[in-house]
């Protein structure tokens, strides 16, 4: 088992949820859309442990289900403000993380950015970590990564 699913399987009732892991096929699909291999923290999560729920002190990290991260490649608003994302999860609230797979803001395809669905642009992006791991952790130790500055570019 991958560590950042032992870590999540670890971790309390009050502040972690989990649905039924991710068929291999439907995220074979899911990576054939995108074009690109997932990163194996993220694939791992999801055929180990499912799409789940995550709420650290200051903000939560919610994983999407394999078909809805695929159906959101088809978002006309999402595809026209912000091409080649792949939006995999959110907040609980207003904000989208995504992996930039295009790597246009030089951290790497697989970083993990967050940015508000409302304004929906690499401007208003936030770098959250480079990894999904990385952000979990970041997240349980009371990060907030909504209050880090707007990339800007």
């Amino acid at each position: 088992m991958h560590p950042l699913s032992e870590f999540l399987l670890s971790l309390s009732g009050d502040i972690f949820h989990h649905g039924s892991p991710q068929s291999s096929e439907e995220l074979e699909r899911l990576e054939e859309l995108v074009g690109e291999r997932l990163p194996d923290d993220y694939r791992a999560v999801l055929l180990e442990v499912g799409p789940f729920q995550i709420r650290g002190p200051q903000i939560w990290i919610i994983l999407e289900l394999v078909e809805d991260v695929a159906l959101s490649l088809d978002d006309d608003f999402q595809s026209e403000r912000m091409p080649g994302i792949v939006m995999i999860g959110n907040d609980n609230g207003d904000y989208g993380y995504y992996y930039d797979v295009r790597d246009r803001q030089g951290r790497g395809k697989f970083a993990l950015y967050c940015v508000d669905r409302g304004t929906l642009t690499f401007e208003q992006s936030r770098f959250v970590a480079p990894t999904l791991t990385e952000a979990i952790h970041l997240a349980q130790s009371g990060e907030d990564f909504r209050e880090r500055p707007a990339l800007g570019i």
